[in-house]
């Protein structure tokens, strides 16, 4: 009868111990599911939360729009990069807002259509921008990792960008997070982690609207990545 008992028991207990065995796995796929869906929201607000460079053809004076975009558009390459410029006083399509500058050079006011403050603040921003500019205190400098293309439709366009790191240009700063007083522009290009001066006869687009201080970015977000860039080649 024991016997009996223990053989009816059998199927049962197996029966049981699969159903345990299913239910434990689907507790864990549920679990797994749960997490991997945690984990693309966590990646969706830090690709969201990744700062990138708003870069623009400079639009503000009419001299410099007549040829920049001579060839009809400016492809601007990955590895574009950008150095301080200072502070942008009508956006980084004029940040010198030649809207409003005047065509006198006797002036004594370079904006004549703004209050007397208002140019005296500008003159004083200027003057603290050009210690950074001429490198007599740390800077910052900003690199593309992806091409884009710029018309006259479309002056700007956003790029991911990386902080440049090289000491020798003075660009020290890890981390560089948005303000919309400032802009930088275009200035060089790194090419196998090498920066490399724009040449006054490069035949590209950007090369030739970069020469000129025809386009500028500013940064959206904060950008954290870096790229150390190597010694500098001299043209």
């Amino acid at each position: 009868m024991g016997l009996t008992v223990l053989g009816s028991d059998l199927p049962r207990n197996g029966r049981l111990r699969k159903g345990k065995v299913a239910m434990v796995r689907g507790v864990a796929l549920l679990v797994y599911v749960l997490l991997l869906v945690a984990h693309m929201d966590w990646l969706r607000e830090a690709r969201a939360a990744e700062g990138t460079l708003y870069v623009c053809a400079q639009t503000g004076n009419a001299e410099l729009l007549a040829t920049e975009f001579t060839n009809g558009v400016i492809d601007v390459p990955a590895g574009a990069a950008f150095d301080y410029a200072g502070h942008a006083f009508n956006g980084i399509t004029d940040p010198m807002d030649w809207t409003h500058a005047s065509d006198n050079s006797t002036s004594e006011e370079l904006w004549p259509g703004l209050p007397a403050k208002e140019n005296e603040r500008r003159q004083r921003l200027i003057q603290e921008d050009r210690k950074i500019i001429l490198k007599d205190t740390i800077s910052s400098g900003l690199i593309t990792l992806a091409p884009t293309r710029l018309t006259r439709n479309r002056p700007c366009a956003s790029v991911p960008a990386a902080v440049a790191i090289y000491e020798e240009r003075g660009w020290q700063y890890p981390i560089v997070s948005e303000d919309k007083n400032l802009y930088y522009q275009a200035c060089c290009l790194v090419q196998y982690g090498r920066l490399r001066w724009l040449l006054s006869d490069d035949a590209g687009s950007y090369e030739r609207a970069a020469n000129v201080g025809a386009i500028n970015g500013a940064v959206r977000g904060t950008i954290t990545r870096q790229i150390r860039v190597q010694s500098m080649e001299t043209p």
